[in-house]
């Protein structure tokens, strides 16, 4: 089977930046996780509660929105993911997507980040990601591309959390992204008992973005699957506008019910997708995810 290959120009100037981003970024997070607690170790004598924390995570879904775009067709993912963070500021994950209807290379994508966020004044806060992702298929519309660089600029109040995020994504294709959303929380506490607690955050958001990744994904979409033409549903990647615009408007509910260090979010996201090819079979169906996850 034939796959897209990036433009061979500057590939492997690309390639060996990758790698020395990557490696940069693994003696950061070595680093980071070493000598961070022995600063810190006169502050945790005289204060009982512990600035490490983990969490422990699996959520489910029958389709993914990533950059704005959704994936052809829906398809059942599961995601496990280990979380840590220190002192409610440097943090890092790792994660593994599984796609448990594909007949080969279930397991598509594994990856990491890394993030630090500072407190500003008042409830403003900022904060600073890198991420790296490894696929083993184009099946998920972000393969194209490998690495993100994210910052994020949010304040908190009680009325309506405004979060604005900017985002440059490259290793194969690059594009860069800009996310405005608006958040409001109802909360809830002793529900079943004295230390439950429930969130419902409602939210709405925005994603304005160029698209050579989906262009990507699409084309190799169509050499994949070119059944597609024979059924009379072409799809155009051609079609897709790469220049930077509006690529959608999500509408999300959500409840967060914790108890314990136990953790259980169901979520339904319904997606309104602008320049998006027109037989888009996932178009106006909505997202429900559920994750489980326990803290300690």
């Amino acid at each position: 089977m034939k796959s897209i290959v990036s433009p061979k120009p500057f590939k492997n100037t690309m390639n060996r930046r990758i790698k020395l981003i990557a490696l940069r970024i693994i003696l950061i997070f070595a680093i980071s996780i070493t000598t961070i607690p022995m600063y810190a170790a006169d502050d945790e004598d005289s204060d009982s509660t512990s600035v490490h924390a983990f969490e422990v995570s699996l959520s489910t879904a029958n389709n993914q929105i990533q950059r704005g775009r959704k994936l052809e067709s829906n398809y059942l993912n599961i995601t496990p993911k280990f979380h840590y963070c220190y002192d409610e500021s440097f943090y890092a994950d790792v994660s593994l997507a599984f796609f448990p209807t594909f007949k080969t290379s279930k397991t598509d994508s594994w990856g990491f980040d890394v993030g630090y966020n500072i407190g500003l004044v008042d409830s403003i806060s900022t904060g600073i990601e890198y991420a790296y992702n490894k696929y083993a298929s184009y099946r998920q519309a972000t393969s194209s591309f490998q690495n993100a660089v994210t910052w994020s600029l949010e304040w908190e109040n009680a009325i309506a959390t405004p979060t604005l995020t900017t985002s440059y994504n490259f290793g194969g294709t690059t594009d860069f992204f800009t996310d405005l959303e608006l958040t409001h929380k109802f909360a809830f506490k002793h529900i079943f008992s004295s230390q439950d607690e429930l969130t419902l955050p409602l939210s709405v958001s925005t994603s304005f973005g160029t698209s050579h990744f989906y262009q990507q994904y699409l084309k190799q979409y169509l050499i994949d699957n070119p059944e597609r033409n024979k059924k009379g549903k072409l799809i155009a990647p051609e079609s897709i506008s790469t220049s930077f615009q509006l690529t959608d408007v999500i509408l999300s509910l959500a409840a967060n019910y914790e108890i314990e260090g136990f953790r259980i979010s169901p979520e339904f996201d319904f997606q309104i997708p602008f320049n998006h090819i027109s037989d888009l079979s996932s178009a106006y169906k909505p997202v429900i995810l559920v994750e489980l996850a326990y803290s300690f």
